[in-house]
């Protein structure tokens, strides 16, 4: 619905759409209830992210600090994040082998630190090739958005270093990306990355998952039922607590990003 609503606003605009930009790093969903760290390996070009020099010949785009137009992208993934999860409504059964309508790959790609890095530069080129005379102030706020990111890893890091190790699982599938960046892996998802609704079976694995290993903490999403939470809960000594990669609750601005992915280490680094 997102593209009706951007012809609406102008027909001669160009969409920029980020998950189909070939810079764009993306992940396969995962299958099953219960991952190992090693699903991450094939993806894992960027470690701890504790530097990105290797970024440092790209000029990212940061015009948030004038238009937020970055976040306007992100913002746009988000939207359509919503709207794949309103599509699940019509499923009357589910396996754990759904052929994800969505696609092979996963969407959450705003939760990659790298893919984060990588749009801020591809948005600059755009907006200069659109505007050249300012191509010098798109690209200098780009270096700054890249440096807020690079301080921002450094911070995230910091936070989840007192609980790297404890395990957790989340209500869907959709941290891969944020678990890639910073190395801190899900044991499982109670429903799959295109949040359908999951079978008895997958629910039975994550409680056996729960019981057996010793899993500190279960992520609840305040978009999705938490009474599935509850059931996953029941009768373990595991905590609770609530994960946002929406980040429905906070202030749009050139802050959103760097709120984003703060408040979501501290949600797990609380409930672990």
């Amino acid at each position: 619905w997102m593209e009706n609503s951007i012809e609406t606003l102008s027909k001669n605009a160009e969409v920029i759409t980020l998950l189909k930009e070939s810079e764009t790093k993306l992940l396969e969903f995962r299958e099953g209830a219960l991952f190992e760290e090693h699903d991450h390996g094939d993806h894992d070009d960027h470690g701890d992210h504790d530097d990105h020099d290797d970024h440092d010949d790209h000029d990212k785009e940061h015009d948030d600090h004038d238009d937020h137009d970055d976040h306007d992208d992100h913002d746009k993934d988000h939207d359509n994040h919503d709207d794949h999860d309103q599509e699940h409504d019509d499923h009357d059964d589910h396996d754990d082998h759904d052929d994800h309508a969505h696609g092979e790959h996963d969407p959450h790609a705003w939760l990659s630190i790298e893919n984060a890095q990588t749009w801020l530069n591809l948005v600059a080129g755009k907006l200069s090739a659109a505007d050249p005379d300012n191509a010098g102030v798109y690209f200098a706020n780009a270096a700054a958005a890249r440096e807020e990111i690079n301080d921002l890893v450094v911070e995230v890091n910091s936070i989840l270093e007192p609980v790297r190790g404890r395990n957790f699982v989340v209500f869907h599938d959709a941290y891969q990306y944020f678990e890639t960046s910073f190395n801190f892996p899900a044991a499982g998802a109670i429903s799959l990355g295109d949040a359908t609704d999951p079978s008895a079976a997958r629910i039975a694995e994550i409680q056996g998952r729960v019981k057996d290993e010793g899993i500190n903490c279960v992520l609840s999403e305040p978009q999705y039922n938490a009474n599935l939470v509850a059931t996953v809960l029941s009768g373990t000594d595991a905590k609770t607590g609530v994960i946002d990669p929406l980040g429905l609750g906070l202030e749009p601005g050139p802050q959103l990003y760097g709120d984003l992915i703060r408040n979501m280490a501290k949600a797990l680094a609380g409930c672990l």
